[in-house]
């Protein structure tokens, strides 16, 4: 019995480690009778947390994850920080502290950025208006997204559009 729940604390480890979990090794219920020394499950428990993404890592794979699944569902306005954890299948704190490490911003920040970027795109690209734009992008109230665009970019999305649009004549 012992045996088996050494081996099922073994198991359940990197899952625990993926989540930000720090078990003192004096809670490990092991002995030498297992054939597993406390210098041996010093090393093992190194193996696991070393494979495992850690705060101080780079994760393109992730990175690319995250912006597939944002920009996937960007006109969706449930798309928060819950929606997120579902599709990213990450606990809230773990997905908060790679997306902090990756962006250096919070998750509701990069999804706002995310958003502003797509609407540049369309106020110079398509006929659409503000609202409609507004609306693509994810904001559930053109008005929250005409002070989300002026904080991020200076300017309304009016002048935005009025400034840099390309005109239709070229030189």
């Amino acid at each position: 019995m012992k045996r088996l729940l050494s081996i099922l604390f073994f198991l359940i480890l990197p899952i625990l480690a993926a989540m930000g979990r720090d078990l003192p090794y004096a809670y490990i219920p092991l002995s030498v009778e297992d054939g597993l020394s406390q210098p041996n499950v010093t090393a093992l428990l190194s193996d696991c947390r070393g494979s495992l993404w850690t705060p101080s890592s780079s994760d393109p794979e992730f990175r690319r994850r995250l912006d597939a699944v944002i920009l996937e569902n960007l006109s969706n306005p449930d798309l928060d920080v819950r929606f997120l954890t579902e599709k990213m299948l990450m606990s809230r704190t773990v997905l908060y502290d790679k997306v902090k490490q990756e962006t250096g911003m919070g998750i509701k920040d990069y999804i706002n950025r995310t958003r502003i970027e797509r609407s540049v795109e369309l106020l110079l690209h398509t006929d659409m208006n503000i609202s409609e734009i507004a609306y693509e992008v994810g904001f559930s109230y053109p008005r929250y997204f005409s002070t989300s665009f002026k904080n991020m970019k200076g300017v309304t999305p009016t002048r935005f559009k009025q400034e840099n649009r390309p005109t239709g004549n070229p030189s």
